[in-house]
């Protein structure tokens, strides 16, 4: 019974990064479309937003290699 909970919200807990990685890619994919015919001080603010939404995506991939 512990095992198939665990398979439960190994399952459920996954999904649920999956879709937050797919969430912050679809973000970035955004920011890099605004990127282009912007000037140089709204393409730094955009380019720091993307590092932002860079390293949450990298924390997502970690979680997932750890419950994989």
């Amino acid at each position: 019974m512990d095992h198939r909970i665990t398979s439960e919200w190994k399952a459920k807990t996954r999904d649920e990064l999956w879709r937050q990685y797919d969430e912050v890619n679809g973000l970035l994919l955004d920011l890099y479309a605004e990127l282009r015919g912007r000037d140089k001080k709204e393409q730094q603010e955009l380019i720091e937003r993307l590092l932002l939404l860079k390293q949450q995506r990298l924390e997502i991939s970690r979680q997932l290699a750890i419950i994989s």
